[in-house]
């Protein structure tokens, strides 16, 4: 079985070296450290149209364009981006000769087995799942895995953008210092430390992450405000 995975960033790649099959990438226009990242994942350059399964892994603005660019596609289409339900719904038909399977990673790049999963849901979502099988990448089915991703990050980089809007309006204030004496005792501090160099290097595709999430909260008449604003303290 050929694998596609559009486009071997930091995540794709990794999974794409966890995976025991032949896994192509598409080279046309890709910069030389995506190049590097394939071939330290033994990756080949190939046409995505011939492959068995594509894998999409991209920044969440991006989905729907990478979807768009192999939307020939006839084999199993699996979006494992950082979008809400709705948005996902919008790929599926960007790919319409497609089986669609809806994915949701949960967890850092794969290095070693324990740490990161792969949520799927759809009617192939189990031969997906197989593909994964006996790998480090822990693939789970679920009923909605784009649901499940947009509620785990609501929590983990909404509650990083809370500390760093909390830590900025106290340096505002100028209670920086007290706060962070309160914050000590909770073990907060290294979690404001980490937010910071994550938005630091992350924080450009986590403003589309926290519109998705957004979305995905006022699709069901649940508040949206919260991350809203998490986005912009992203943007900032």
């Amino acid at each position: 079985m050929t694998i596609a995975v559009l486009h071997p960033g930091e995540m794709g790649s990794a999974v794409a070296a966890a995976l025991r099959h032949d896994v192509i990438w598409v080279a046309d226009g890709r910069s030389e450290t995506t190049a590097e990242r394939a071939r330290a994942a033994n990756m080949t350059p190939g046409d995505p149209l011939e492959a068995d399964v594509i894998l999409s892994i991209c920044p969440p603005h991006a989905a729907r364009d990478v979807a768009r660019s192999v939307g020939a596609f006839d084999g199993i289409y699996v979006d494992a981006n950082a979008i809400s339900p709705a948005r996902g719904a919008e790929v599926r038909a960007l790919v319409p000769n497609a089986a669609f399977v809806d994915g949701g990673i949960i967890g850092p790049p794969p290095t070693r087995a324990g740490t990161t999963r792969l949520y799927l849901s759809g009617e192939r979502a189990s031969e997906v799942a197989d593909r994964f099988a006996g790998t480090i990448v822990d693939a789970r089915i679920v009923a909605d895995a784009g649901a499940l991703k947009m509620a785990y990050a609501a929590w983990t980089k909404g509650s990083a953008a809370l500390l760093l809007a909390a830590h900025e309006a106290a340096e505002a204030y100028g209670v920086a210092d007290a706060l962070d004496a309160e914050w000590a005792d909770l073990g907060l501090l290294t979690r404001l430390e980490a937010a910071r160099v994550a938005k630091s290097a992350k924080g450009w595709r986590w403003i589309a992450e926290m519109e998705e999430i957004a979305d995905t909260f006022a699709a069901k008449d649940l508040p949206e405000g919260f991350h809203r604003a998490a986005a912009e303290v992203y943007r900032a």
